[in-house]
């Protein structure tokens, strides 16, 4: 009988060859482990280095704009500037870092700050635009250009400038934020997209990236950029929006917000942004500003006394003025308050200061009060045309607006000689003539002569009392200018005796001349 032979020499077999493959496969996932943990490595350590490099670079920048006030160009700028140059290296890698900066100046922020720049860092080769829409790393950074102990400005304001001139620029500097790949607002559309100047319309602004504690701002613009110092206290404050607490729920964050536009006293076209912790959104989003009835509120500064020849400065404080440098039209005009025709000031100007007043932004209009003519004496009230708009006359003064009301006064001019030619003791004899020098001598004026006296005070009362042109009145003279007159001597004279002339003015209803009838020997003349 056959005998079988039975033993595990195949199941080892077997074993040995799945302990193979299960060390084969271990083997390889601890390798790939190995080469996965090295390729990070290197990527951990090329991210480092771009950190590295970008927070240095960001450090450089703020400090190459600290002590100037605007040495790259960023006041006003359309768009980011760079702010560092030559880009910075990244260790170890072939690409740079680049930085590109916006500037606001509103030197008299609540806070002390004068200047608020916001740097945006990426790797170069990019534009400065989608940098500062999408930076690697932003640093926003409040500079205080105040001399210490000082208080912000309260008048016109003027730009720091270095601290190594005995300047004040970045005196102390304050870090508002400080984030990596921030999401930055974006405002992608306004509607409506206009409204009046006097503000309160209700607007939707959708974009991206809106959050809870952002805030609207209103930025005055002319062909794309920032209007560039459109103030004589030069620069360009960004007006605050307010924003409505409980909009609509179709206009909800983060891609909605409802504001309520502020009024507005320079310009017609508006950037609108809005700013969260992560940025401030581009100048690209415009709301344009359709004119409104201008108000007067005051005028400031000498407002009685004008001369009757017109070309006293007035300054009109109010809104709805409009700047020169806009398109609208702004008018000045004296309406007397007698009743009449208004008349057109020959000249003015935006002064351009934005003065508050209880807590109220009133503008500066300055303008040259129009020649009246000796008859146009009297109160005169100022009005106000933009665009074909005029301000009210009748009680247009704001209440408590702390200026005077909106009232002009024209006086008399009173004339004034100082000597006659030919020289005293010079003789006219009859049929000559005289040239009377000195000021004020206008259209409507009044000529006539009186008898020196013996006794003081040499002069005859009863004669200036008498007439508007004393006694021995002519109409026979020609105004050369405002300053010489010459007169044929009337016939009426008394040969043989010394006469002085007066000037007067017409109307006049006072019981003696104005001004001086009679001033030195030097208006003397002898009549032969």
């Amino acid at each position: 009988m056959d005998s079988q032979r039975h033993d595990e020499t195949g199941a080892v077999l077997v074993l040995a060859l799945v302990f193979l493959v299960a060390v084969s496969l271990i083997v390889t996932g601890l390798l790939t482990f190995v080469g996965t943990s090295l390729t990070d490595s290197g990527t951990y350590a090329n991210d480092r280095n771009l950190q590295y490099a970008a927070t240095d670079a960001v450090n450089l920048a703020i400090q190459n704009t600290r002590y100037q006030f605007d040495n790259y160009g960023l006041l006003d700028a359309a768009s980011p500037q760079s702010c560092l140059s030559p880009v910075y290296p990244v260790a170890n890698e072939a690409t740079s870092i680049a930085v590109y900066c916006s500037m606001v100046w509103q030197p008299d922020n609540a806070d002390g700050y004068t200047r608020t720049i916001t740097y945006s860092a990426c790797p170069s080769g990019g534009t400065a635009t989608a940098c500062a829409a999408a930076p690697l790393l932003q640093a926003i950074v409040a500079f205080d250009d105040n001399p210490p102990g000082s208080v912000q400005p309260t008048s016109v304001p003027t730009k720091c400038t270095q601290i190594i001139n005995n300047g004040s620029c970045g005196a102390s500097l304050t870090q508002l934020s400080w984030l990596w790949n921030p999401v930055v607002p974006v405002v992608s559309s306004i509607s409506p997209s206009s409204g009046s100047t006097v503000g309160g319309d209700t607007i939707n602004i959708t974009g991206t990236g809106f959050v809870a504690d952002e805030t609207v701002s209103f930025l005055s613009e002319s062909g794309g950029a920032p209007v560039n110092d459109p103030n004589a206290s030069g620069y360009n404050p960004a007006i605050p929006a307010t924003i409505v607490a409980s909009p609509p729920s179709n206009c909800a964050l983060p891609t909605c917000l409802q504001v309520t536009t502020p009024s507005v006293i320079v310009g017609s076209s508006y950037f609108v942004t809005v700013t969260t912790p992560s940025g401030t959104s581009a100048y690209s989003a415009v709301f344009t500003y359709n004119p409104a009835q201008p108000v007067v509120a005051g005028l400031s500064g000498a407002v009685t006394g004008g001369s009757v020849t017109g070309g006293n400065t007035v300054t009109i404080e109010g809104t709805g003025f409009w700047s020169a440098s806009s398109a609208s039209s702004t008018l000045v005009y004296f309406c007397p308050t007698a009743g009449g025709g208004c008349i057109a000031s020959p000249s003015n100007t935006m002064s351009g200061g934005v003065v508050t007043t209880n807590g109220s932004p009133y503008q500066s209009l300055t303008a040259l009060s129009p020649p009246v003519g000796p008859s146009g004496q009297g109160t005169y009230e100022i009005q106000v045309e933009v665009n074909g708009q005029r301000s009210n006359l009748t009680s247009q003064a704001a209440a408590g607006s702390g200026f005077s009301p909106p009232v002009f006064t024209y006086n008399v001019l009173v004339p004034i000689v100082t000597s006659v030619t030919p020289a005293p003791p010079a003789t006219v004899a009859v049929g000559g003539s005289i040239t009377i020098n000195g000021y004020n001598f206008v259209t409507g004026i009044t000529v006539g002569f009186c008898a020196v006296t013996n006794t003081s005070p040499f002069y005859s009362t009863s004669c200036v009392g008498s007439g508007q042109g004393g006694q021995n009145m002519t109409t026979n003279f020609t105004i050369v200018n405002t300053t010489q007159i010459v007169v044929n001597v009337p016939s009426s004279l008394t040969p043989g005796t010394s006469y002085y002339p007066i000037v007067g003015v017409s109307p006049y209803t006072g019981a003696v001349q104005p001004g001086n009838p009679f001033n030195e020997p030097s208006d003397e003349f002898i009549y032969s």
